[in-house]
Formats: structure tokens, C-alpha cells, sequence
């Protein structure tokens, strides 16, 4: 099976276009507004779940013990919040039988 091209930014808002029968710049103030709200929450340590789709949350790395690949010497890796997306089931079963 061939991958599909990623669905970008401009592929995005044109499909929004068709579906909701805005203009180019009102569907790309849409998606900008909807990706700053999420990105927002996101940074405030939130999670947002959207049902169908999955859920998008930050989880805390914790510190540890990395290596500097120029020296070889030991550096600390900080403790950090990094972005997770959690399947919902719908998504998954629907990924899983369009394998098939």
C-alpha cells in the first residue's frame, strides 16, 4: 500500500472551504484560531480530547543521564514536557480495519 501525501495547512483549509462553504481566508483563520487554542492548552499543562479522534496532552519526561556524542563526556538530559496524542478506540479499529 503506496503512503498518501501529508495533509498539510493549505490541503487542510481547502477541504474546510468545501465542507463549511467559507472563503479561503475565513477557513484559514478557523484552523489558525482552532491549532493557537490547542497549542495554548497544551502549554498550559491541559489536554484536549476529541471524541472519534483521540486525545492530545503533555507529559513530564524526567530527568536523566544523556552523552555528548562529540566529547563522550556525560550531560545531563533536564526533566521536560513533551506532547503525546492517544488514539481514541473508533480511530484505532477504523485504522486497524482499513488494513485489512
Amino acid at each position: 500500500m503506496a503512503a498518501s501525501p501529508a495533509l498539510t495547512r493549505r490541503a487542510l483549509v481547502d477541504r474546510l472551504r468545501a465542507r463549511l462553504g467559507l472563503s479561503a481566508r475565513e477557513a484559514g483563520e478557523l484552523l489558525d484560531g482552532f491549532l493557537d487554542i490547542l497549542a495554548e492548552r497544551l502549554a498550559e499543562g491541559g489536554a484536549a480530547s476529541f471524541r472519534g479522534l483521540g486525545r492530545f496532552e503533555t507529559r513530564l519526561s524526567p530527568p536523566r543521564p544523556g552523552r555528548d556524542p562529540a566529547t563522550g563526556r556525560p550531560v545531563p538530559i533536564p526533566a521536560r514536557r513533551r506532547p503525546v496524542f492517544t488514539l481514541s478506540p473508533d480511530l484505532r479499529a477504523l485504522l486497524r480495519d482499513g488494513e485489512a
